[in-house]
């Protein structure tokens, strides 16, 4: 009877030291995990990249189990994406915020990507080569060339986040090609309508200033004299203007305009060139700078003449351009306006002057010069929005005492991380489509002003129209389907970016170089095809007295 109660306790204090013991010992599941998938591992790592053989399933357990006895991991990653047939990786892992990835994804990416490097690397050398053809030339060999480098530094860059591997693609590289995602996807569009609209205001800007040089014959009444006929001409008919009367009456206004004469020149200088502008000074100096003989017959003959020209002619004057605007007869006789300027719609020599300043402003916002400093701001300003976004997120994380901080815009790593990979949240998404907001206020801004163009001959407005409904299409698809992991394991969601991409230079590179080749050489051909219509079809020549000449070919087959 007293054996029984000293039994009990020495009893229960063994029980409690081997469930002590037992409560050390590791659990039994990972060893069971391992020998179920230890065979399908072995049969599966042929198949598998060396690049994930760093991680085995003891890494999985350590972050999954050390954060979170009780992590589902089925709640992040779908099942399907950890079969062996499937995922990248020998053993599946959740890792830095990611899933494992899928050969499916990896198989799509790197068949875009070689397609697109090709089709950049092809429709480079094709604009080169057809770089004076009207179709290239149309659309601006620049303009072409930087719309397949800006959509080359995005696409390629994000595109070989899927080859190489979600985990192991830089984080830091990865964040900062999202951030020049909207200046490479929307500037090319908002260049092409920009260029548009400017070139048709440039045209009705020189309309309206200038004229057709093949009007200076009939706007000018003063042409070159023969000095032998002039003083019989001048006394027979009486139709030369009094030079010398309108010279005695308004000296002042002749240095006025012998100065806008020159004035104007020079602008016609700057807007035509060297050729056309000495022409129009040749003739200047003739008109305005007769034979000395021709102004001395005009003053032998003035007083005989005088009377009667009064009573035909009125009298011409050199007026100034402000004094008389509308009078456009007296210019075009007595300052010999060959400079092809319009004068008769614009009021003074300001006016001129404004529109020329004008048109210089518009020219310089299609100059290669404005393009390619526009796309220089554009890009340092996404590098600058994510180094700055990148050290704030820094900053913070490194001086929180939190054990539990997280970062700001990344799930795990960060923005000036560049030794792992990482995942996106929603605060960055947001931040990049406010910064794609701008740019897409600024081409709808253009696609507006672009319907004002009435010409379309070379299609341009026809191609920005269509690539602006794909632009719509591929956002649309990139906003819905980002929120679906499994998809964007199966079939990567900016996979829909990255086509509008290419098919933007299918559309406005490739398919104009196509255009060129095709039209030259069908010109080749038309000339080849004449050329042997006019050897075959060879006319004898014939005489004055109608006597049929023979060729030199017919001699030589005669002679042989």
């Amino acid at each position: 009877m007293q054996e029984f109660p000293v039994a009990t306790p020495h009893n229960n204090l063994l029980s409690s030291i081997a469930t002590l013991l037992l409560s050390f010992l590791p659990p039994q599941q990972p060893h069971t995990a391992i020998t179920t998938t230890t065979p399908i591992s072995f049969t599966h790592s042929s198949f598998t990249s060396m690049i994930h053989n760093n991680y085995n399933y003891n890494n999985i357990n350590n972050n999954t189990n050390s954060t979170s006895p009780s992590f589902n991991l089925s709640s992040v990653c779908h099942p399907f994406l950890f079969q062996p047939g499937l995922s990248r990786e020998w053993n599946g892992t959740y890792e830095f915020g990611l899933c494992p990835d899928t050969y499916s994804s990896f198989a799509l990416c790197l068949i875009l990507v070689v397609a697109y490097v090709m089709t950049v690397g092809l429709s480079g050398i094709g604009i080169f080569w057809k770089r004076q053809s009207g179709h290239v030339k149309a659309r601006d060999p620049l303009y072409l060339e930087m719309t397949c480098v800006a959509n080359f530094v995005f696409v390629v860059g994000l595109t070989m986040r899927i080859v190489v591997g979600r985990k192991l693609f830089p984080c830091g590289l990865l964040t900062v090609c999202f951030f020049i995602l909207p200046p490479a996807m929307m500037l090319p569009t908002v260049f092409r309508l920009m260029r548009l609209y400017l070139m048709y205001r440039i045209n009705l800007k020189k309309m309206k200033l200038f004229e057709s040089p093949k009007t200076i014959a009939t706007n000018t009444s003063v042409k070159e004299i023969d000095p032998t006929t002039t003083e019989a001409a001048v006394h027979a008919t009486m139709t030369i203007p009094s030079i010398t009367n309108t010279t005695a009456t308004a000296p002042n206004s002749i240095d006025k305009n012998d100065s806008l004469n020159h004035s104007k020149l020079m602008m016609n200088f700057a807007m035509f060139g060297q050729e056309d502008i000495s022409h129009r000074q040749e003739l200047v100096s003739n008109v305005m700078n007769p034979p000395s003989n021709v102004a001395l017959s005009l003053e032998i003959s003035h007083h005989l003449v005088q009377q009667q020209q009064m009573e035909l002619f009125p009298q011409v004057d050199f007026q100034a351009l402000d004094e008389d605007p509308t009078s456009t007869d007296n210019d075009s006789e007595t300052m010999a306006d060959i400079s092809t300027w319009r004068l008769s719609e614009v009021k003074d020599f300001s006016e001129v002057k404004k529109e020329i300043r004008n048109l210089k402003i518009m020219n310089f916002f299609v100059s290669y010069k404005f393009i390619l400093l526009m796309y220089g701001l554009a890009f340092v300003m996404g590098v600058a929005i994510w180094l700055l976004l990148g050290t704030i997120e820094e900053v913070i994380y490194n001086s929180s005492q939190d054990p539990n901080k997280k970062r700001i815009f990344l799930l795990e790593g960060g923005m000036l991380v560049f030794d792992r990979g990482c995942g996106f949240t929603t605060t960055t998404i947001l931040i990049v489509g406010l910064e794609a907001l701008f740019y897409i206020v600024i081409e709808v801004i253009f696609l507006i002003l672009s319907f004002f163009a009435d010409r379309d001959t070379w299609s341009i407005k026809k191609e920005a129209l269509i690539l602006i409904i794909f632009q719509l299409i591929a956002a649309v698809i990139f906003i819905v389907v980002i929120t679906e992991i499994l998809l964007d394991y199966l079939v990567p969601t900016g996979l829909a970016l990255w086509v509008y991409n290419y098919l933007e230079v299918w559309i406005c590179v490739t398919l104009p170089v196509i255009y060129a080749i095709r039209y030259d050489a069908r010109q080749q051909q038309q000339q080849f095809n004449s050329n042997d219509c006019n050897d075959l079809e060879l006319q004898p020549v014939t005489t004055i007295q109608g006597a049929s000449r023979e060729s030199g070919l017919e001699k030589i087959l005669k002679n042989k």
